[in-house]
């Protein structure tokens, strides 16, 4: 199965998560995914964690995935173990790497395992600004709406520098 572009989000808030961002980036180009922007890092309150959670980072990576859904996940989930996050953990912790896959070309998907496009990008806006950054017209499935519509709704959270001078 042949999916692109494929968009992911990389996530992290325990450790040296701009290293654990490197080492998952490399080692998916390692086993075929050919990566061609990856944005700036963002910062964003731990949401849902446990109490006192350092903020995250996030990061959107956009490239070509040939394989199928299936595969990439399983990939995803051997990193995330390798970065340090247990196989078996509590969806809504404090982690060194979590990657998300965002959109698939125009897949649309759901399976007890995986849902494409990620069902809470336009909730997100440690998903959206990045993403946006990288891939401004690329439109999420089912949705209708670019990442630079879906951040254009996000602007009066980010307030222009000047705008109070």
């Amino acid at each position: 199965m042949t999916a692109n572009p494929v968009l992911l989000s990389f996530g992290g808030n325990l450790g040296n998560v701009e290293a654990a961002f490197d080492s998952a980036l490399q080692a998916l180009e390692k086993n075929g995914f050919h990566s061609s922007a990856f944005s700036q890092i963002y910062r964003s309150p731990a949401m849902g964690c446990e109490p006192g959670a350092p903020e995250f980072r996030n990061r959107s990576v956009l490239g070509i995935w040939n394989g199928s859904p299936e595969e990439l996940l399983n990939l995803i989930q051997r990193l995330e173990v390798q970065a340090g996050r247990p196989a078996d953990h509590p969806h809504w912790v404090s982690r060194p790497l979590d990657i998300d896959i965002l959109v698939m070309g125009d897949l649309v998907l759901c399976t007890e395992r995986l849902t494409i496009p990620h069902p809470e990008i336009a909730n997100r806006d440690f998903v959206v600004l990045p993403s946006a950054e990288i891939a401004p017209e690329l439109t999420v499935p089912g949705l209708g709406k670019s990442f630079a519509a879906l951040a254009a709704e996000r602007k009066h959270l980010f307030p222009p520098e000047n705008q109070n001078k």
